[in-house]
């Protein structure tokens, strides 16, 4: 990702050695690395190292190694350890102490297969963020915390963007950053005394950018700006290379912050202050921000003034603009949230009237199942009755035998025995 796949790792794992140091004593070591350091190489971090790799060097290929990390974790966690090394085969390396052992400090760790350069130890520290700083390392990157002034946007600081990202000026360096997306000033034949034509414009729409103004061999003034979707940050240092750490940023006066969110249109009217030059950031039309070097010693006289007028004007223009623009989408926003609202009422509306239509067909429906039900059950059991009724009437029939005559009334009527139905 920082790479942009300019540059690729490929990690060769091998499996878990086990080491004759215990836990505790690589506690100690940890404890001991100020005392140790460039003074006792054996009871060192780059001591342990050098055993570790000779240990697992029996089983484990070297063969075409450019780094060994070695990574290793406690359950009980009491200390931790995350340090690159770099070893060089320079006979005329100066500080190169002696060891007990023989051989020099930074001697190059020798196994079967040939000689390693470059190692990396962390111990009980499994972040993502500190695996990336250490392997930057191995790419020629050195630390740039340890000072009120380090540039918190970049790994190799107090990085405080996730993931984790690299100054431009970084990037190019590594060649990571295309010299498209670098501007190059020269300070004797670009740079005025005269605050307006030190105007700069670092167009951010297509990705990070750096302008760079050399001092002297080692140093230079710095402006990057580092784009991070819709945050946009313009960060303004001093680069000192022979200085530990080498970047020094500068901060935005009042604020004291150090470095600004452009993004949105913003940073418009912030000055920030060094010794040489203050930046003013004149303008930033949502792609692209324009920044003034002022020289520190016109700073204050009127026509710094005048221009640090102009780019307050310029934020008071943006910020009425950009809140013209935000009430224009308020206002949108309730009167589309209105409408959606009253076509939601409206639907309710039409959806309860169907559910009433429905209920009442449904209950008119049931009404007359009902009504037509009710009616059959009563013809049916009016049927019955009348039925059980005309069973039971009783009829009159006349019997006759010889001049006898006699009536039967009954509601089977039948003649007595030798009697005849007249």
């Amino acid at each position: 990702m920082l790479s942009q796949n300019k540059s690729n790792i490929s990690l060769i794992f091998s499996q878990t050695i086990v080491l004759s140091t215990t836990a505790e004593e690589l506690n100690i070591v940890k404890r001991n690395v100020q005392l140790t350091f460039r003074k006792d190489f054996e009871k060192s971090t780059f001591g342990f190292v050098e055993k570790a790799i000779k240990e697992a060097d029996p089983i484990v290929d070297f063969k075409a190694i450019d780094a060994v990390i070695l990574y290793g974790a406690t359950s009980k966690v009491i200390e931790s350890i995350a340090e690159a090394q770099t070893y060089l085969n320079d006979s005329n390396l100066l500080n190169n102490d002696k060891k007990s052992s023989g051989g020099k400090w930074w001697d190059p760790l020798k196994t079967e297969e040939g000689e390693i350069y470059n190692a990396i130890l962390i111990y009980n520290d499994n972040s993502s963020e500190m695996f990336t700083h250490e392997i930057l390392h191995l790419y020629g990157l050195t630390d740039l915390y340890g000072s009120n002034y380090n540039p918190r946007l970049s790994a190799m600081a107090t990085n405080g963007l996730t993931p984790p990202s690299l100054l431009p000026y970084e990037k190019w360096v590594l060649g990571w950053l295309p010299d498209s997306s670098v501007t190059c000033v020269d300070i004797k034949n670009d740079i005025s005394q005269n605050s307006s034509k030190n105007r700069f414009v670092l167009d951010y729409s297509t990705g990070d950018k750096t302008l760079i103004i050399p001092k002297g061999p080692t140093s230079a003034l710095v402006v990057d700006v580092i784009n991070r979707g819709s945050d946009i940050y313009l960060l303004y240092y001093e680069l000192e290379n022979d200085s530990r750490p080498p970047i020094k940023t500068f901060q935005v006066i009042n604020t004291l912050e150090p470095n600004v969110n452009i993004g949105r249109y913003g940073g418009v009217s912030s000055l920030l202050d060094s010794p040489d030059y203050s930046l003013l950031i004149s303008d930033n039309n949502g792609s692209s921000v324009a920044i003034n070097l002022i020289p520190k010693s016109e700073l204050g006289k009127d026509s710094s003034n005048e221009l640090i007028k102009k780019a307050e004007s310029k934020k008071v223009e943006i910020d009425a603009t950009l809140k013209a623009k935000q009430e224009a989408e308020a206002r949108a926003a309730a009167e589309l949230k209105a409408k959606q609202e009253a076509e939601a009422k409206a639907a309710a509306e039409l959806k309860a009237k169907q559910e009433a239509e429905a209920k009442a067909a449904a209950d008119r429906a049931a009404a007359e199942l009902k009504a037509k039900q009710e009616a059959g059950a009563k013809a049916a059991a009016d049927k019955l009755v009348a039925e059980k009724l005309a069973a039971l009437k009783k009829t009159t029939i006349t019997c006759v035998k010889g001049k006898l005559t006699k009536t039967v009334t009954a509601v089977k009527p039948s003649c007595p025995a030798g009697y005849k139905k007249k």
